[in-house]
């Protein structure tokens, strides 16, 4: 089963399209709220706990919404430096996906996000490049044949700057996968950086 459980009320699931493709808006606040804690237990730097984060509050962190302290549980500045952080780091400027998520994952992106802030298009990503496979090995990366390499491996391989490059000068278009990794390792010199 994928997907998320409607926190007030398990019985729903929230599927996993809809739930994965608007969390760049939570990643930008969640260093303030949970410290690294995936289920609220830990009280982040903000000092917030996680059933103070209501729907008027979300909606103030997110949306810009009215502040009110009868019904909101968390002191206007502390809202204030949540609100500040996701404006700091939203919208989206650039994602990078498989062409094999334009029709499914990357459609979801764009609905979601129109459908959060209609009349802010301002708050829609910016823009979307879609790449052939990447390729390791010289077959296509993929965890459930177990032929990936992760961004952490990548860096400690290669390095960051490597990776880099290489990311940059892989896109060809959507028909051509490109071997990744062997550019990365074909660029060897950027390992003394």
């Amino acid at each position: 089963m994928l997907g998320t459980k409607l926190p007030w009320d398990p019985q729903y699931l929230i599927e996993s399209l809809s739930d994965s493709t608007i969390y760049n808006a939570y990643y930008t606040v969640a260093h303030l709220l949970q410290q690294g804690s995936l289920d609220g237990s830990v009280i982040g730097p903000a000092g917030i706990k996680a059933e103070q984060m209501t729907e008027p509050v979300w909606d103030y962190v997110f949306l810009g919404g009215p502040y009110d302290a009868a019904t909101m549980p968390v002191p206007e500045e502390k809202l204030k430096a949540l609100r500040k952080e996701f404006l700091y780091w939203y919208p989206i400027d650039m994602r990078v996906s498989g062409k094999d998520l334009v029709q499914n994952h990357l459609t979801y992106l764009l609905y979601n996000h129109v459908a959060i802030w209609p009349d802010q298009p301002e708050m829609w990503p910016k823009s979307i490049r879609a790449n052939g496979h990447l390729l390791l090995n010289n077959e296509k990366m993929s965890k459930n044949t177990g032929n990936f390499m992760t961004l952490i491996d990548g860096i400690e391989k290669f390095s960051a700057d490597g990776m880099r490059l290489s990311l940059a000068v892989s896109h060809h278009s959507l028909q051509s996968d490109t071997d990744h990794f062997t550019i990365v390792s074909l660029s060897g010199c950027w390992r003394c950086c």
